[in-house]
């Protein structure tokens, strides 16, 4: 069937749209990351004597945190002004099955460390990120919280909004315009590799991608982006909870 004018003006604005909010995705992150390091290396070092040493505490490195958030909170309202969808996905805000999600995601800590047991990856230094993370805290209270309030709640809030509000939606609708099979499994593990590779921390890779996955899948089957969060959220606190029950120790 051929195109009339409209239709083919229709697909064109679609094209863009769609083109523009990838672009988005990309350059937030990019950003971030610049912007993000800038932020760490002005606030977690210190140079004395010509050495480079870096500052003590939760504060600095919070500060590096809120900036590397605000940057992809911005991408976020930026691209989703390119679409018409909802940026929590279609639906109620809460339902009484998402608990389970959360349960999910602490499960998913079990099934992590199963993974590992079969890579060639040295499991002793695998939360070595997460235990100099908790030596910031000095083991304060005060510190201890706000690591928590930060791993547990904020992170993965701000992450599924950029990675699985922002990012799978904008490679799904690369994908349709593309013409690429694969179904929804294609963005699923596309934004999943992003969410991993982005951390920079090869050998938590595995892990980070399990998380990317399973939080992209949760948001692809619900339609509804609070799965996701409670997913990664379970994760993470559970990270938490077990650093503080060990006090960082292995």
């Amino acid at each position: 069937m051929n195109e009339t004018p409209a239709t083919s003006d229709r697909l064109a604005a679609e094209s863009a749209v769609t083109k523009s909010t990838l672009e988005v995705a990309v350059i937030a992150q990019i950003a971030a990351f610049l912007l993000g390091l800038a932020a760490a290396i002005g606030f977690l070092t210190n140079t004395v004597k010509g050495q480079t040493e870096l500052k003590p505490g939760m504060a600095p490195l919070t500060i590096s945190f809120v900036v590397l958030w605000m940057v992809l909170l911005a991408g976020v309202a930026v691209g989703r002004r390119r679409t018409a969808e909802p940026l929590f996905g279609r639906g109620p805000w809460l339902k009484p099955t998402d608990p389970l999600w959360f349960l999910g995601g602490v499960a998913l800590q079990f099934v992590a460390g199963l993974l590992y047991r079969f890579l060639p990856i040295d499991t002793k230094t695998v939360g070595d990120p997460a235990k100099e993370l908790y030596d910031r805290t000095g083991d304060k209270a005060l510190n201890i919280v706000l690591l928590a309030v930060c791993v547990a709640v904020l992170a993965p809030l701000v992450e599924e909004l950029f990675y699985r509000g922002l990012v799978l939606n904008a490679l799904d609708q690369f994908r349709q315009r593309q013409g690429i099979p694969g179904g929804a499994w294609g963005p699923i593990l596309a934004s999943a590799v992003w969410f991993g590779a982005i951390h920079f921390q090869f050998l938590q890779f595995p892990a980070l991608f399990l998380v990317g996955v399973a939080c992209a899948a949760a948001r692809w089957r619900t339609g509804r982006l609070q799965p996701a969060i409670l997913t990664h959220i379970g994760f993470n606190l559970t990270t938490v909870v077990a650093l503080i029950a060990t006090k960082g120790s292995p």
